[in-house]
């Protein structure tokens, strides 16, 4: 069954908000599968990708937006969960505004519009799911449907602009007629075997 953006967005952090809430208090200065972050560094990681498309898509620089995002990642250390859920909040709203997908965003890939900028949104936070599944050792199945968006969205970055596309560090190999998670986690350098370059 077709998902339309916005619920690919929902689900996306429905899929974070999961293990989230599994990560233990004695966990967040353990290792994660990225390299060189603790589990702590990839929740504050994704808080501060929620608030950098916010203010990207309210208006502000990408200069702006990445130090409003260092800002709330760095604020968010003392209540993840809470920050996390405040973050969401702000960027769903700001995603269902009227007009969004059109709105011109200054962004660390470039000047790109909403819908592209909402595109790269499901699908990091998507993958950093995975991540985060991987690093607290909890179930790493995402739901089929949200791949096969990232998939599609993925796949046309790639085509477009190369794999400088910024899902990852390179391809890391997968069978073409591997599950669909696996080649999608391949796209992005990210392997169920291996660690991933954030």
């Amino acid at each position: 069954m077709a998902i339309d953006p916005h619920e690919a967005m929902l689900l996306a952090n429905r899929e974070f908000s999961a293990r989230l809430n599994k990560v233990a208090d004695d966990q967040w200065a353990e290792p994660s599968v990225c390299d060189e972050w603790t589990i702590g560094d990839l929740v504050d990681h994704v808080i501060g990708g929620n608030v950098f498309t916010t203010r990207v898509l309210d208006g502000a620089t990408a200069d702006e937006a990445m130090q409003s995002a260092i800002d709330a990642a760095v604020a968010g250390q003392r209540g993840r969960v809470a920050a996390y859920e405040s973050s969401l909040t702000e960027m769903t709203q700001r995603l269902a505004e009227p007009g969004v997908d059109a709105r011109s965003c200054d962004h660390l890939g470039g000047e790109l519009t909403g819908e592209v900028v909402r595109g790269l949104r499901i699908v990091d936070v998507s993958l950093h799911a995975w991540d985060l599944a991987r690093s607290i050792r909890s179930d790493d199945q995402l739901d089929s449907g949200l791949v096969g968006v990232c998939w599609t969205i993925a796949s046309a970055r790639i085509e477009a602009v190369g794999e400088s596309a910024g899902f990852g560090d390179g391809t890391s190999g997968a069978a073409a007629d591997a599950p669909l998670l696996d080649r999608l986690l391949a796209v992005s350098g990210r392997s169920r075997g291996g660690s991933v370059s954030a």
